[in-house]
């Protein structure tokens, strides 16, 4: 059987290479140029959030928006038409044949 060894004793560390560090053991430890931006999630997430809700205003703005100077303009413009084209109807109360006095 094998004896187990005492929980007190520390593990040994092994000798580094020449040049080398432990504590340089990743890609962007040993040279600080590749390290990228800390980013806040939460920040980064609200800011996306954000940026879609107005992507998403923009679309609603050309599917369903007019400026208010639009709104007016297209309601002159049917009531325009609506005036044109009561102008041309004719009148519903007088007959329209030749039982009437002044056609006969």
């Amino acid at each position: 059987m094998r004896r187990r060894t005492p929980t007190t004793r520390r593990p040994q560390t092994i000798p580094a290479k020449a040049g080398r560090r432990f504590c340089r053991s990743t890609l962007s430890a040993k040279r600080p140029d590749v390290t990228g931006e800390v980013v806040n999630l939460r920040r980064a997430r609200k800011a996306k959030e954000r940026a879609d809700a107005a992507a998403q205003a923009a679309a609603n703005r050309v599917a369903f928006g007019l400026s208010k100077s639009e709104k007016r303009l297209r309601d002159a413009q049917d009531a325009l038409a609506r005036r044109r084209h009561e102008g041309h109807k004719r009148d519903a109360a007088a007959p329209a044949g030749p039982s009437t006095p002044e056609n006969a």
